[in-house]
Parts: C-alpha cells; structure tokens; sequence
C-alpha cells in the first residue's frame, strides 16, 4: 500500500508547474545562504538541484551580487525560475538592479509624506553651534535642510551640500519661503571639481546622518581629509558614525548588511585611526540617542518613526541591545 502511494504520489509531482521570482539585496557575503534559500525551494517542489545547477547557480550569484554591491549597497538580485512539467529540472536566471543613493532619496521625496528626517535641526548640532557662536558653516549631506535652517537663524553663514537633486530642491524652496539666508550647493562631497563658495574656510562643518552612508573605512578617510582643506585652523567637525561595540568582530558579511541597512560602521580603532591620520583630534563622543532624547525640545521626539530603531543599530541587528550605536564625534584640528 505504501509503495503505490510513493508512486502515484511521483506521478502527482511529475505535473507539478511551477514558476516565480526571489528577490535578495545584493550581500556578496551571503551567496552561499542564499544558495540555499533556492536550493529549499527547489527541494520542496521535489526538484533539487544538481551538482551542475548548483554550480551554475553560484557562478551567476558571485557575479551579479559583486557587481550590484558595487554599485550601491540597497541594490537587488532577482533569481527567477521555471518548473517545467515532467521530471525535468528546474531553469533560472539571474538579473540585478542596480541602485545609487541620489536614486533612493530622489525615491524617498516622491513617496514618503511627512517629514523625511525630522522637522527640528540636531540637539547637538545647536549646542555646539551656541559654544561657537558665530562664523561659516558647512552642512554636508542637509538632506531637506533642517540642520542649515537652524545654523542659518542662529547668525552662522551657512552652506548646505547636498547629493540628491530632490531634495537639494526642498532645502531652496523651503529656505526661501522662509527667508532664510543659506547657499544650496547640490553635489557630491568626494567630487574633487566640487567648488564651494566660501574660499576662507568653515569655522563649523556639521555630517549628519552621512558617515553611516560610506562603503569603508578608507572613504571615512577620505572624507575627513576634504573637510580638513575647506576647514579653518579653529574649526570643529561634528559627525554622527556608527561604531561598533569594543571587541565586536565586524566580518565581512556583518559590514555588508549594515551597508545595506544604511548603518554602515566602523570599530573604535578604525575610527581613532582615521581621526589620527587625516589631523583631527577627538574632542567628545557621545551616543545619539541618549543624547538627542535628553535635549530635544517637547514635542520634537523622536524626530521620525524610524530615528530610535536606526540609530541603536536594531535596523541592522534584530536584537534588543545591538553591538553597535550611532555617536556624536566631535573633532578639532590636531
């Protein structure tokens, strides 16, 4: 009875169709979880692959999951596959999509409603503002310009560098409806034809939210090399980074979620290195969220749904208490 039921049971399978579409981000760490994930849903539709497919299947992965990496962190891989029916193998292709980070945020301004990044400038962009009290400003990455709005009101001469196009627009528009005073600059901080408008150099450069958008520890560097040539002798550089806890191994796999996550980190001697190499000196260090709760005024908190979970690492780590944190790094010249 048990063998007749196996084999109408093949008959049954034999006319099994089937066709569909995975969709993973682009994590090169993880071709081989994600080789498995297919090879479970092949195995389920009682076709697994072989050996062959198999290696077919990662060839196409490496290459297209490198590729897509490359190109932006929030990239995806398509693997999509056909069952035909009979006893044949599955068939599958592999296709990317490509991603840059003007894309996103040009995608974010056309389909997110309400504040984007909070409506109030950074607790600790004003009160470091309010110790220097006056002079140039560089806001890197102003996004849709709360911080450049708040900098501007308190009597510093401000610019705002943004990379989207979008919301390079919201700043101006929101700035002049305002009448607030501020130069809008829309470009990319690592471009070196990048020329700004204030050729003495900025007393208070502000990087909010745009470390944790950097791909690695050498253009961390780089960027706090460009900030030291537009910098005055005097001035402070005050930069949220993700760090990661002491002793925390970040492999590579971690890094390229965290990538993906907009969280990407750094460890603490990655960080102090690259603070060392480029001629800064780190002034204070504090973590974003306590220090933003604390000092947010009433009915400014959170300054978005999303700002407490991002910021304590739980969009990259599905934990209570993540092994990294955004922080508040201040920074003089050495």
């Amino acid at each position: 009875m048990t063998d007749s039921r196996s084999a109408t049971l093949r008959r049954f399978e034999e006319r099994v169709i089937a066709s569909g579409e995975v969709i993973f981000p682009a994590v090169p760490a993880l071709r081989s979880d994600i080789v498995s994930k297919l090879q479970a849903i092949f195995e389920g539709l009682k076709r697994p692959l072989n050996e062959g497919a198999l290696a077919e299947l990662n060839d196409l992965l490496e290459q297209k999951l490198a590729d897509a990496f490359a190109a932006a962190p929030q990239s995806n891989v398509f693997v999509r596959y056909q069952l035909p029916r009979g006893s044949g193998a599955p068939t599958f292709a592999v296709a990317s999509a490509k991603s840059t980070l003007e894309e996103e945020y040009d995608h974010w301004v056309s389909t997110r409603t309400g504040s984007l990044f909070g409506a109030s400038a950074d607790a600790m962009v004003l009160h470091v503002a309010t110790e220097i009290s006056h002079g140039r400003a560089l806001d890197v990455g102003a996004g849709a310009g709360r911080n450049t709005r708040a900098l501007a009101e308190l009597g510093f001469d401000v610019v705002a560098l943004e990379l989207s196009p979008a919301l390079s627009d919201i700043t101006r528009d929101e700035l002049d409806r305002e009448g607030v005073k501020a130069e809008v600059v829309c470009g990319d901080v690592f471009d070196p034809r990048l020329e700004l408008p204030v050729k003495d150099g900025f007393d208070f450069v502000v990087v909010a939210e745009v470390v944790p958008h950097l791909r690695s520890v050498e253009q961390f560097k780089a960027l706090l090399e460009r900030l030291a040539g537009w910098s005055t002798p005097q001035a402070r550089v005050l930069a949220s980074v993700f760090v990661s806890d002491p002793g925390f191994e970040l492999d590579e796999a971690t890094r390229q979620i965290c990538q993906v996550q907009w969280s990407s980190c750094f460890t603490p001697e990655e960080v102090d290195g690259a603070i060392r190499a480029t001629g800064w000196s780190l002034v204070a260090d504090e973590a974003v969220l306590e220090f933003e709760r604390k000092h947010q005024t009433q009915g400014t908190w959170p300054p978005t749904s999303w700002f407490i979970s991002w910021c304590s690492g739980r969009d990259a780590f599905d934990m209570e208490e993540p092994p990294i944190e955004l922080r508040w790094l201040l920074l003089a010249r050495a």
